[in-house]
């Protein structure tokens, strides 16, 4: 973790106590309405200039880092919704879900090696998606069926929709995540589809970590191929039921377009070079509609989620 990540971390208890914070990250300064490209510990306010606002208690530093308050109120809301065709292979960024819930759908994120360092999931190959996508199906581990399915003919799935079992997943504060065994009859390639007018398929690249001010993709079930820019990371953030959430990544959608809607829980957040640094698992409800789209989502680190089912960051 970067010094200016610790920071916050140790300063997330008391900021976010305060009144009308709503969330601190690691993000740029901004001086003038003008992002600079200094790191800056960032204070998510309500207001700014309201009598007895909080922000009139944030210092100029934290820790010889510069503080920078935003007027933005960060809201989080979990995605999940219907799915589109069955592949084979699957890739990533198709639906998937419970075979209990047909219907409620999120997406594929990679394929992983584990490699029998945990004990619950034994050495090999397994999907990796969001837990909330998947969830009922994670009351029985080994007997939680989950399918890749395609345009549903009734609410009953086929039985080659079928994918696997869930096997082990976590859902805490800085993991949203579930890895589910892969059939012998299913086939895989850890691709994505690329951008839109490029035909074919673009492979995932090697794990890595991102950071403010990354250019992004994703693909995912609900809004397909889109862009964005990370503007925050390392985020710390207490949800309406009191839930506090960290090591947040926050993306917006380029140009203000939509970058995720129900359905896109679980696709993985690529560079570039098609490298993968984070996986998907919320929206800011107040930045769109369920109809159109929302411009902001919320990603956890991709390591972080490969590491609870092995302790080798391997795809597949």
């Amino acid at each position: 973790m970067s010094k200016i990540s610790e920071a916050v971390d140790r300063h997330a208890e008391r900021f976010l106590a305060l009144p009308g914070v709503s969330a601190i990250s690691v993000g740029k300064k901004s001086v003038g309405g003008v992002r600079t490209d200094k790191d800056a510990i960032v204070l998510h306010v309500d207001r700014k200039q309201d009598q007895g606002d909080p922000t009139r208690t944030i210092p100029a530093d934290l820790d010889g880092h510069p503080t920078d308050v935003v007027e933005e109120v960060i809201r989080i809301k979990r995605l999940s919704t219907d799915p589109f065709e069955r592949h084979d292979p699957m890739i990533s960024g198709i639906s998937v879900t419970s075979y209990l819930t047909p219907g409620q759908y999120g997406s594929i994120g990679c394929f992983i090696v584990a490699d029998g360092s945990v004990k619950e999931v034994p050495k090999g190959l397994y999907l990796l998606t969001c837990h909330h996508v998947i969830a009922a199906s994670t009351k029985t581990p080994g007997k939680g069926m989950v399918i890749q399915p395609g345009k549903l003919k009734s609410r009953i799935p086929e039985q080659d929709d079928i994918v696997g079992d869930y096997v082990h997943g976590l859902m805490d504060a800085d993991h949203d995540c579930a890895v589910v065994s892969i059939d012998d009859v299913r086939t895989f390639v850890n691709e994505v589809p690329a951008a839109p007018h490029i035909p074919g398929r673009k492979e995932l690249g090697k794990v890595r970590t991102a950071a403010v001010m990354n250019e992004v993709s994703k693909f995912g079930a609900a809004t397909h191929y889109t862009q964005g820019s990370v503007l925050n990371t390392d985020m710390q953030v207490d949800m309406e039921d009191g839930t506090r959430l960290t090591g947040v990544i926050k993306v917006a959608g380029k140009g203000f377009k939509p970058w995720v809607n129900h359905g896109d829980s679980g696709s993985v957040i690529v560079l570039d070079d098609y490298s993968p640094v984070g996986m998907i698992f919320a929206s800011d409800p107040s930045s769109g509609n369920d109809q159109t789209g929302y411009v902001t989502g919320y990603a956890y680190d991709l390591t972080k989620q490969i590491q609870v089912f092995s302790n080798a960051v391997t795809l597949a």
